[in-house]
């Protein structure tokens, strides 16, 4: 492998870690506003509509990202700060239940788990706490959960400061 190979793998799995943990822990924080502020002064249905596709193919390829590199990720600094980080919110009283219901539950709990925990940390969780790849399937339905919970609740907000923007 060459030099600029090396560079080029450590910057894209470095860019990488840093979208997937963006997007596992401060989704609020970084693409929450964007939407909100989308929803503000856009039309509701399609910020929602294009949040909810485009939010969800995001989570869907950081997770797959996720799988298809975990076992290297994991022995790196910022794999093991991230799972003592999930180990940390798997303690906790709300996420604990979420992680049962995700690890197993039926769908059904799967997809309430989903509802409150992120793609990647879904992922995550089942990649730490068994054997087997995650499969495709359950990533997809997460992501799909996930994307559009999002986007109502982002464009929900967005919408109401829009119209309350309007009216004063």
């Amino acid at each position: 492998m060459t030099t600029r190979q090396r560079v080029r793998s450590v910057v894209g799995g470095s860019l990488a870690t840093v979208i997937v943990t963006a997007l596992g822990f401060f989704d609020d924080w970084t693409v929450g506003p964007i939407v909100i502020a989308l929803a503000a002064v856009l039309p509701a249905l399609a910020t929602f509509a294009i949040t909810a596709v485009v939010y969800g193919f995001v989570q869907y390829g950081a997770s797959l990202w996720l799988v298809r590199g975990w076992d290297e990720w994991m022995k790196s600094d910022d794999g093991r700060r991230f799972a003592a980080r999930l180990q940390k919110r798997r303690q906790g009283r709300i996420t604990s239940r979420a992680v049962q219901w995700i690890t197993h539950g039926s769908i059904w709990w799967f997809v309430v788990g989903s509802v409150i925990l992120a793609t990647v940390d879904v992922v995550a969780i089942l990649q730490l706490t068994s054997a087997e790849s995650v499969p495709r399937p359950r990533i997809m339905v997460s992501a799909a959960v996930y994307g559009t919970w999002c986007a109502a609740l982002w464009t929900a907000a967005g919408y109401g400061i829009g119209k309350g923007i309007s009216l004063a």
